[in-house]
């Protein structure tokens, strides 16, 4: 309804997944399996790696640098 692009939604909107849990990658599939026993829906949505702070969205094609994660 608001014509915005999928850079724009996500960067401006509430776009997200709701909850997170940071787990060491080791951990990730027990994570989920148990957050799955428990009837809650979770997936491993991605990860965290040495550099350069930024968000990058890979089905969309969209990359937040440090500049665009700041508070709008």
């Amino acid at each position: 309804e608001a014509k915005l692009d999928a850079a724009e939604a996500y960067g401006t909107l509430n776009m997200g997944a709701g909850f997170a849990f940071f787990v060491r990658p080791d951990q990730a599939a027990e994570t989920v399996a148990i957050a799955k026993q428990c009837g809650i829906e979770a997936w491993v949505a991605g990860s965290v790696e040495a550099g350069r702070k930024r968000a990058i969205i890979e089905p969309l094609g969209v990359t937040y640098d440090a500049d665009d994660l700041k508070l709008r």
